[in-house]
């Protein structure tokens, strides 16, 4: 067998290959000096390592059974290309993991939303057994894989990556929450990049479930056309027409199931703020109705709920100000959907390294934003496509946009960091961007007053 790439999911793959009695060839790109010694130890009591760009992909991979690839290896690699013309049978990493795993998947997928609807859902099956969390979230699938007995519940967050090369992958309730633009320079297109996502769907029987946001044309034609049962979700119950789901009446989460309506609890009592993470609890409810989950029980998961790190999450408020850090905005699409669950005015920062998209479509949004602070590799592009909509101001990094952040903001203000950008530029990851931003926040606004 063999395993390209050796982050988080190379890792889980091999030790779980290994666990099994395979024996294991790892290849990485990158050369072995620029490998810790950690990782070259950890390899060379599981397998065999071929670091560097491979020279001979067809050589490389004949003597193997099949290929297990990272989500961050593109579809081009040369392995996979020598794989695939050879018939030599090319699985993602989570792939893998479902093979190995007895208990029944909750898998999530979108261009955004996923971490908090998942963290929900995980909350929620978590009231009535033993759940498991992996995937794009943090923890490898496969390294999950061997805790999971029969009958427990996996939730698994999915990034299109880990969806390209799926087969069996198999799900009891699959969720896409959205499909925005992103990642435009993997896929060849917009519609490559959907329909990458719509693999999740593939292998749906009528005992399974499909949740989606019941306004997504797209997305109800998806459900029209997979064997699954749909169960859309949306804060105005007309628009999933007396279908199953999840939506707001009279101020409240209900869900219907079986034709069965029950009320969950009160919009207000929810514990995380903002129309965004409504939207992710009313899809985490739908997503688990097939799970049986008493009422009581989902309305806990939902009122102890709180928020993830780097998602609209509070900093601090002083002088009236309140500094938000929604660094995991990577691209438009996120940032829009921050920018409309704000009532308040804004003082917006944006900016970042290139993902190719139209940030003219934020200017739908910007009714709220007083300043809108760009800077970075983008920030002059993203400056000049939302010229006319709100005040701009240009600058060449992010703590330069954060300084005149504090400078302009008003008390009422919101100074958010919303990128609608990677990070790559000045940052390692969004994670990097910010705690960069909560720190130096922290050390040059101060506490509350």
């Amino acid at each position: 067998m063999g395993v390209v790439g050796l982050g988080e999911s190379g890792r889980g793959a091999v030790a779980l290959l290994c666990d099994r009695g395979s024996r294991v060839t790892v290849f990485d790109d990158r050369d072995r000096s620029e490998l810790s010694a950690e990782v070259l130890d950890w390899v060379a009591g599981q397998g065999i390592l071929r670091a560097g760009p491979v020279v001979q992909p067809e050589v490389e991979i004949a003597p193997l059974h099949a290929l297990i690839v990272s989500p961050g290896v593109p579809r081009d690699h040369p392995l996979i290309v020598a794989a695939r013309a050879s018939g030599i049978e090319v699985l993602s990493e989570i792939e893998l993991a479902a093979r190995a795993m007895p208990g029944r998947i909750l898998a999530v997928t979108g261009t955004n939303g996923k971490s908090t609807t998942v963290s929900l859902a995980h909350a929620i099956l978590g009231r009535i057994g033993r759940a498991h969390l992996a995937g794009n979230i943090g923890t490898a699938a496969t390294k999950v894989a061997p805790q999971v007995k029969a009958g427990e519940a996996v939730v698994l967050e999915v990034s299109s990556f880990q969806l390209e090369w799926i087969d069996t992958f198999h799900a009891r309730s699959a969720a896409v929450l959205n499909v925005a633009p992103d990642h435009l320079n993997r896929y060849e297109d917009f519609e490559d990049y959907a329909a990458t996502k719509r693999n999740l769907l593939r292998t749906l029987t009528p005992d399974d479930t499909f949740t989606f946001p019941a306004d997504d044309a797209r997305l109800e034609t998806w459900a029209r056309e997979c064997k699954a049962h749909a169960v859309p979700f949306h804060a105005n119950d007309e628009l999933l027409a007396g279908r199953d789901g999840a939506f707001v009446r009279s101020g409240a989460i209900w869900r219907r199931w079986r034709g069965s309506e029950e009320r969950i609890l009160a919009v207000g009592d929810f514990g995380l703020l903002g129309a965004h993470n409504l939207d992710n609890a009313l899809a985490a409810v739908a997503s688990c109705l097939v799970f049986e989950v008493p009422a009581k029980e989902v309305a806990v998961a939902l009122a102890q709920a709180q928020g993830l790190p780097h998602r609209t999450a509070l900093v601090l408020e002083a002088n009236g100000v309140r500094y938000v850090n929604d660094s995991k905005a990577t691209n438009v699409h996120a940032t829009a959907t921050s920018l409309r669950g704000w009532d308040g005015s804004l003082v917006l920062l944006l900016g970042g390294s290139d993902k190719q998209e139209d940030y003219g479509a934020l200017t739908r949004f910007l009714a709220n934003v007083r300043v809108a602070l760009c800077y970075g590799q983008q920030g002059e592009r993203i400056a000049q496509a939302i010229a006319g909509a709100t005040q701009v101001e240009r600058f060449d990094t992010c703590e330069q946009a954060l300084t005149r952040a504090v400078a302009v903001a008003q008390s009422g203000d919101a100074v958010l960091l919303s990128p609608a950008c990677a990070s790559f530029d000045e940052f390692k990851s969004f994670e990097h961007r910010g705690e960069f931003f909560e720190r130096w926040v922290r050390q040059h606004v101060g506490g509350a007053s």
